[in-house]
């Protein structure tokens, strides 16, 4: 990815060595503590950043296989000339014709039926 993936993850972790560095020149142990704490953490929250925004944008550009839900669905066989749903029909299904016959839909009778 070419541009910047965490800009605030990096100003911390350059916060985080600068102010370690100053908690070392001026002996305050509770600075070196603190910000020897957070730089990993940092560190490894920019890492996870980094991880998930490739796999997002893996997962995004992946072809989608329909298969992989097919487990998860219930078949139903519906008659020719049964109505699917209408025109302003609250959803509550999600359909997946499968194609063993001529599919056709109609919008203009403010139904679809499957044919």
């Amino acid at each position: 990815m070419d541009e910047v993936d965490d800009p605030a993850r990096i100003v911390g972790l350059a916060s985080n060595f600068l102010f370690f560095s100053y908690g070392v020149y001026g002996d305050l142990v509770p600075i070196m503590v603190l910000h020897g704490c957070l730089f990993p953490l940092n560190a490894l929250r920019l890492m996870q950043s980094v991880r998930l925004k490739r796999r997002i944008h893996e997962m995004a550009h992946a072809e989608f296989d329909v298969n992989s839900l097919l487990p998860f669905m219930t078949e139903r066989r519906v008659a020719k000339g049964e109505f699917l749903c209408r025109r302003g029909d609250e959803a509550q299904d999600i359909f997946y014709l499968r194609r063993d016959g001529p599919i056709s839909s109609s919008w203009a009778s403010t139904s679809a039926r499957a044919t």
